[in-house]
């Protein structure tokens, strides 16, 4: 559910990274990778849920339907996505064209055939300056939104997840929802949803990321469609800070599945102490698989860092319940889990096993290579769109603050394991969420 983003991985066989600004602050990056004929475009807005005013929860979200849809200069209303679906690389919808507003940004990410570059390139810069949002548009995809939303509410384990960061955060917008509040969407005006996209998606708040079958001129295409768009002049604030001390919490809800929830709240974007817990949680995990109790009290285990590009994140320990498996006994192993590795760190030699083994996973996950395409074309391609979002995010992030994961965890000392233990997880810093079955 939590996976760690490619951009913290090295591309591997393909060429040079292109990276420019154009003078209205859009943030390109192209990379050519010349063994297929498709290309990923993915334009990403810092325009997240942390953007949501008070009382707006789920504004970000339905002006990313809005946007998806509406009429601009060269298209009718819904036109332009219908085009990115039916003329996509595998002319599957939810594969050739998809949308996502999640906590830090929202994208929308397409793979078509390279002959559709200049297509796309249109479609998203008419998107970024020029869309046109309607009264029936609105309420169409206010009724969409309202619908998540139920169905979110209705799915046990996303209503655990969201009381997990409701309770975890103590200020940021993070704790909301990423679908919105009911409430809240079902008053959002059709003025409110313009004022947000005139204000968020703007080149000076955006990137945009090109990989795969670039032709020559790509970077001239790029310049074409959107260096004419006018920069923001207005400042927009960021959200509050979520303090780095804070209690722990305990939630306990009712339904199916049975399951544990421990989440810590985690360090911010960049710094060596990413790589540091990112090891840790490694670590961690192990030795979970090696508790007998909760071992034999669980039929799924999970430990990951739930990274974030503008805040704190939060690292989970997941644990889905064996029938008749003890809540309370597991949330009791994996505490004695990490008073064992923060009382007995591994040493220099475990810590370089483990850079190598989430070494050796990053890569393997996620390597673009030509002999992959030969031997799975579908999946490769999927990879490529997803490295290129990822890139993106790396982008919106900021290039000082994220560099190659997979290069820093060899840099990792024990005594910086020692020191994220000590300093992340706490017993007196753990949220805990109980679901117990019905």
């Amino acid at each position: 559910m939590f996976a760690i983003p490619l951009f913290l991985v090295a591309l591997q066989d393909a060429g040079p990274e292109q990276r420019f600004r154009l003078e209205n602050g859009l943030a390109v990056v192209l990379r050519q990778i010349p063994e297929h004929e498709a290309v990923a475009v993915v334009v990403g807005y810092r325009a997240g849920t942390l953007d949501d005013p008070e009382g707006r929860r789920g504004l970000a979200h339905l002006v990313s339907h809005l946007a998806r849809h509406a009429a601009l200069p060269s298209y009718a209303e819904d036109e332009a996505e219908k085009l990115l679906r039916e003329e996509g690389f595998f002319r599957r919808p939810d594969t050739d064209s998809r949308a996502e507003t999640i906590q830090d940004l929202t994208y929308f990410q397409t793979l078509q055939p390279s002959r559709n570059l200049e297509t796309v390139l249109r479609i998203e810069s008419e998107r970024m300056g020029r869309a046109e949002f309607s009264e029936a548009l609105l309420e169409d995809q206010r009724k969409e939104v309202l619908d998540e939303i139920r169905d979110s509410r209705a799915d046990p384990i996303k209503t655990a997840y969201n009381a997990l960061f409701a309770a975890s955060y103590e200020r940021s917008p993070y704790r909301f929802p990423m679908a919105g509040l009911e409430e809240d969407v079902g008053s959002i005006t059709l003025e409110e949803a313009r004022l947000f996209h005139r204000a968020h998606y703007r080149p000076d708040r955006a990137v945009l990321v090109l990989y795969g079958a670039l032709p020559e001129n790509a970077r001239g295409l790029v310049e074409k469609h959107f260096a004419g768009i006018p920069r923001g002049s207005e400042g927009l604030p960021e959200p509050a800070e979520e303090p780095e001390e804070a209690a722990g919490s305990r939630t306990v809800l009712r339904g199916a599945p049975g399951l544990a929830l421990l989440s810590f709240k985690s360090a911010a974007p960049g710094g060596a102490e990413k790589a540091a817990i990112l090891l840790a949680v490694h670590e961690i995990r192990r030795r979970l698989e090696l508790h007998p109790g909760v071992a034999s009290d669980t039929v799924e285990r999970s430990v990951s860092d739930d990274i974030r590009a503008r805040g704190r994140s939060l690292v989970i320990c997941s644990l889905l319940l064996a029938p008749g498996g003890d809540a309370e006994r597991v949330v009791a192993g994996v505490l004695e889990v990490l008073e064992d590795v923060a009382r007995l760190p591994p040493n220099e030699g475990r810590v370089r096993e483990l850079a190598r083994e989430v070494r050796a996973d990053l890569l393997a996950d996620h390597a673009l290579r030509p002999r992959t395409l030969a031997r799975d074309r579908d999946g490769y391609l999927l990879r490529l769109g997803e490295a290129a979002r990822d890139r993106m995010w790396a982008a919106l992030a900021g290039e000082d603050r994220v560099t190659n994961m997979a290069d820093r965890v060899d840099q990792v000392t024990p005594e910086e394991i020692r020191a994220v233990l000590e300093k992340y997880f706490s017993k007196k810093r753990v949220n805990i969420l109980i679901m117990r079955p019905e």
